[in-house]
């Protein structure tokens, strides 16, 4: 996982809000190795608090009701990586699945894995047909 989420560049982006004392989630793109750095933008607060949940949210809060902003890291847009079978311009590198008969995906969870998680997996198949000549 680490090689793909890699391999298409960190996402790094800000996100402005009013933190409170409780627990309230802020919408973030990334879902993989997630980094936050928040700072209050008043007197509001003496200390601002994250905790990463993996999913596309995070919890912002302070010691006390104030506004922030903050630069989230991480990669995995939306919880999707793109696996690439060959150099997509150059259908002659592709994975050849021809031979294959049957190609099997199996999906392992980790241990963080509740029972309530969920994985949508969506694939992509070239057919070739014989040119009518």
């Amino acid at each position: 996982m680490k090689y793909f989420a890699n391999l298409y560049g960190k996402i790094d982006e800000s996100v402005y809000g009013a933190a409170l004392t409780t627990t309230r989630d802020f919408y973030i793109m990334s879902t993989y190795e997630v980094m936050a750095a928040a700072t209050a933008t008043g007197f509001g607060a003496a200390y601002l608090k994250s905790e990463l949940a993996y999913g596309g949210n995070i919890d912002i809060r302070g010691s006390g009701a104030c506004n922030f902003m903050a630069n989230i890291t991480g990669f995995a847009p939306f919880g999707g990586l793109y696996l690439p079978f060959g150099e997509p311009s150059d259908p002659e590198n592709w994975y050849n699945t021809m031979k294959v008969g049957s190609l099997q995906l199996r999906i392992k969870g980790g241990s963080s894995v509740g029972a309530s998680s969920t994985c949508q997996i969506v694939t992509q198949q070239l057919r070739k047909y014989a040119s009518g000549a």
